[in-house]
């Protein structure tokens, strides 16, 4: 069983931040938050 670092997203965009983080293979993200309508909907 891997252990990975959890992260929790605010104001996420369209969550290439997010997405950087888990190509490493060391994190994963557990919970997204985006309040802009425009980037949510990405």
């Amino acid at each position: 069983m891997e252990n990975k670092i959890g992260i929790f997203s605010f104001f996420a965009g369209a969550g290439f931040l997010d997405l950087g983080f888990e190509t490493t293979d060391q994190y994963e993200t557990l919970f997204v938050n985006e309040y802009h309508k425009a980037f949510a909907d990405i």
